[in-house]
């Protein structure tokens, strides 16, 4: 369990600021934007687009959790070994909502937050957990060179300088790590200036109706978590979009995946598995990703 937290001015959070992963040389390597629990919507879009759990991975720009009524295995979806995530502010939010905390000036229930009321001791910790341990940016190399992911902004025009960054204050709405949670400053600002010294930086956060590139900076937030959205992945060695269904023509549970597993259920008298068990044991099993964690 993390450390009890306090969101007092001066409070610091142990925090990773950057998690590292090799280039994929079995597979292909995909980013995708804030899914806010919908869990359902984003499974039925990786089925849309061919993804394969054996050897792709997925590299999420947080906001895992809130809006949608799946945050839970969301959650539980960060125990597979072929995803990854960087943290979001609603991830923040609910992260300390789980530890009774509050986050300084922003009410966490108004944006979502209502489903940590009703989790289990149990499902609290399993939330702390997994939640804390997201770091502030995943770096997944490339044969172009590194690619990084960071949830709203990168506020620095040299990614060397990544290192500035003090993470452990990210519970506040002040700083250079509360900008690259919640600022939409160079997308508002139309900023074309390339970052030096990353390939590129892929942001989640705002939400469009088709991903935008400014120079080197990728917005791929396409509003899958809505009803009139769908997720857009973007392919990292090839800078390739690929789109899911409309979210609306995607009705949980995702019949595909589950159907199989509860007809034998069925048949042995055993209880209906939650949507994230069914579609994580009606897929083939995978194999692990490389990850070494080596500072920015």
């Amino acid at each position: 369990m993390p450390p009890s937290l306090s969101t007092a001015p001066g409070t610091k959070l142990a925090v990773t600021p950057v998690i590292h992963f090799d280039r994929n040389t079995q597979g292909r390597d995909f980013a995708c934007g804030d899914t806010h629990g919908c869990f359902s919507v984003l499974m039925r879009s990786l089925e849309y687009i061919g993804f394969d759990i054996g050897k792709d991975r997925l590299f999420l720009t947080g906001d895992l959790v809130d809006r949608g009524s799946e945050s839970m295995e969301m959650v539980e979806l960060l125990g597979e070994s072929w995803v990854a995530s960087c943290v979001g502010n609603h991830d923040v939010m609910a992260w300390l909502s789980v530890m009774g905390q509050a986050f300084n000036g922003v009410n966490h229930q108004a944006h979502g937050g209502a489903w940590v009321q009703s989790l289990t001791p149990p499902q609290r910790a399993l939330v702390a957990r997994r939640l804390s341990a997201l770091p502030g940016a995943l770096v997944v190399e490339t044969g172009a060179g590194p690619v990084a992911i960071v949830h709203a902004d990168y506020p620095e025009q040299d990614w060397q300088r990544f290192g500035c960054i003090d993470w452990s204050y990210m519970n506040q709405l002040h700083g250079l790590a509360a900008q690259c949670l919640w600022s939409p400053r160079r997308l508002t600002n139309g900023w074309n200036e390339p970052v030096k010294n990353v390939r590129a930086i892929v942001h989640g956060h705002a939400t469009l109706e088709m991903p935008k590139a400014l120079g080197n900076v990728f917005y791929i937030d396409t509003g899958g978590w809505m009803p009139t959205g769908r997720f857009a992945f973007l392919e990292l060695e090839t800078f390739k979009f690929h789109f899911g269904p409309l979210a609306h023509s995607v009705a949980p549970p995702i019949t595909s995946l589950n159907t199989a597993l509860h007809r034998k259920l069925d048949q042995e008298g055993g209880a209906k598995p939650s949507t994230y068990h069914s579609a994580m044991r009606a897929l083939p099993r995978v194999a692990s990703k490389t990850r070494t964690d080596r500072g920015a």
